[in-house]
Formats: structure tokens, sequence, C-alpha cells
């Protein structure tokens, strides 16, 4: 068992169960992810506007059809100057330095046996409630599920692992201090849930590891929440509406950072080849499982905006 849910105090199944139950749900007033169309043309030929993320995950004006002011052009060369260094500052993510290690510990421990899934699973209120939560969910069809039992004869160890991840990182994602960061945080995690689901329904459907696709969409946006810092920390961050290059250019930017992020991390063979490959190809011409099973589940929750055939990012 790992020790950040055995350090939990134990509970019985039927209370914990209950509180489960009765858990409300976590950011209900985060309004829905932006529709992404997976193509910039519409029948017509017209060119479509990119949804810009940035701009859906600070509420704030969509991006412009203008050059890139000099501040912007500064900004970006110290972000490229940054990405280039041997490495990042240790504490873009502080919380993820004593999470690491626990899902590594959980990714690489055997199968355990249903008793032991139970006992491991009503140790702990908020993973019940994952449990729960997951069991009822559209991707394991939506069906009632009441007890502990049920809801793992339906999601099995790989959605045990899944509920286990979910309730690991979810700190990493939580609001810390003030800032840009700060603010994007609660949209940042909805996002994350969302694309951990699609992600992980793409690549079962693909044939390929469920639970490595769900660990990807949980930690992808961890690039944007990573970028969102350094701009905090920077002090000087660009002014709202940005450029739609400046726009774009952070897009790819945050895939880059996710992919160092990653690497450091050593979590999969398979993360680690999409990170290590992050740092020279975009994300979309990535020929590998899991760059794709990314892309399909972003364009599905509103994720990435749609490349541009007029502005091209710097």
């Amino acid at each position: 068992m790992l020790g950040w849910f055995s350090s939990r105090r134990a509970t019985t199944p039927a209370a914990a169960t209950a509180s489960a139950v009765a858990a409300p749900a976590v950011h209900a007033a985060v309004p829905p992810c932006p529709a992404t169309r997976p193509s910039a043309i519409h029948d017509g030929g017209a060119p479509e506007v990119p949804t810009s993320t940035l701009s859906w995950l600070l509420d704030g004006p969509q991006p412009v059809q203008a050059p890139p002011s000099d501040a912007e052009r500064q900004w970006l060369s110290q972000l490229d100057r940054l990405l280039a260094s041997p490495r990042l500052p240790a504490d873009l993510l502080p919380r993820a330095a004593s999470v690491i290690p626990q899902l590594l510990a959980l990714i690489r421990q055997e199968s355990p046996s249903r008793a032991t899934m139970a006992q491991q699973v009503t140790k702990d209120l908020l993973l019940t409630a994952e449990v729960l939560r997951m069991a009822r969910s559209p991707f394991y069809g939506a069906q009632p599920v009441e007890t502990i039992d049920a809801a793992l004869d339906r999601i099995g160890t790989a959605g045990l692992h899944s509920a286990m991840s979910k309730v690991l990182l979810k700190p990493v994602f939580q609001p810390h201090g003030g800032g840009l960061a700060a603010r994007a945080a609660p949209r940042l995690w909805q996002r994350s849930e969302q694309k951990s689901m699609s992600c992980a329904a793409h690549m079962a459907r693909e044939g390929g590891d469920r639970f490595e696709g769900f660990l990807a969409g949980l930690l992808h946006d961890s690039g944007w929440l990573a970028l969102l810092r350094l701009i905090d920390r920077n002090g000087q961050a660009p002014s709202l509406p940005l450029s739609r290059v400046l726009d774009l250019s952070l897009e790819r930017r945050k895939d880059r950072l996710f992919g160092r992020l990653v690497a450091d991390w050593d979590l999969s063979p398979a993360l680690s080849a999409l990170a290590q490959q992050l740092q020279s190809t975009p994300m979309p011409r990535l020929a590998l499982p899991l760059a794709e099973a990314l892309v399909a589940a972003d364009l599905q929750c509103g994720a990435e905006p749609a490349p541009s055939q007029s502005v091209q990012p710097a």
C-alpha cells in the first residue's frame, strides 16, 4: 500500500461509502471547456478562428490578429532561453516532489488481490469517493453502483490505479500563491480530468495501455501550470489580449515544458519517448500512440486550439 494513502485515518467501508456518496462535486462552478473543431476550415472554405486554451484558462479575451508586440517577443525569448537551459527550476511544480515517488511506486506495484484492493480503498475517504465516481462515469457505462466491491468489479485494477493517480496528483494542480497559475488552476484540473478519461479511451480502442493513456492525459496540462508559473516568476506577464502568434507559440512551448517535466520523472518508457521527441517535434506531428491519443483527447475536450492556416507560431 502506498504510504500516502496508508497514513490516512482508517474508516469502515460503510462509513467511507456513505461519505463518498455525499461528497460534493469539485469545481462545479467552472464553465465547460470550450468546444474545439478538428479542422480550421469551414465547409465554405473560410478560415476558422481557433479557440485559445490560454484565454479560457484565464477567463480572458481571445487573442487578436496582430503582430506580436516588442514586449511579447522579448518575453518569448526569455522563455526560450529558460527552455534551453540544462535544468528547469526545481520548484516549478512545488507539490510534485512529494507526489511523483508515490506515483512511481503505484505504477510499479504488482496487481493486488480484490480483497487487498477493497482494503486500500476503504482506508481513504478521498480515494473511496473517486473510485465510486469513476465507476459511475460514462467511460464505464454510467450505471448505478453503491458499494466499493461493485465499483471495483466494474473498474478493475487499471481503474483503481487511475483513481489513485488522480487523488495523488490533484494537489499538484491546486492553487498555490497568487498570479496566473493560481488563477488557472481550477480549470486546469477540470481539463486534466476530462483529458485523462478521453486519452484512456482512445488508447483502449487502439489496443494500447489504458492506464498509460490515463496518466498521460492527467499529466499533460502540467505543462500549462509550469508555463504560467514561469510567467508569474518573470514578473512581466504579457498584457491581455495576446497576439495570436504569441498564443500559438505558448501552446507549443507548454508541450515542451510537459516533456521536460515528464522526462525528469521517468514514469514509463512510452512517456519518456514522448517527452524526448517533444523537444524537437510538435505533438500533432509525432507518430507515437500516446501523442495521437493526446491530440485526439485535446480535440474532444477542447484542449488544443485548431491550427491556424494564416498565423504561424514563433
